[in-house]
């Protein structure tokens, strides 16, 4: 059960590097705490997947 959740995260956080810079503005404040949550995971897959938004998509939307 964990492991089908899990691919369902890194899932998820494979179509927010995908999607638009807009869309992520317009959802940061629900996302951001989602994402800080997902900080603590362990699993290296969603830990990775994780990283890949945080610099690609969040660090992006923070500088505008």
């Amino acid at each position: 059960e964990a492991t089908k959740m899990t691919d369902t995260v890194v899932q998820v956080l494979r179509c927010l590097v995908q999607s638009d810079d807009e869309y992520l503005a317009r959802n940061m404040n629900w996302l951001m705490g989602s994402l800080c949550e997902l900080v603590r995971c362990r699993d290296e897959k969603v830990r990775l997947a994780l990283h890949k938004v945080m610099v690609q998509k969040v660090s992006t939307a923070l500088r505008t």
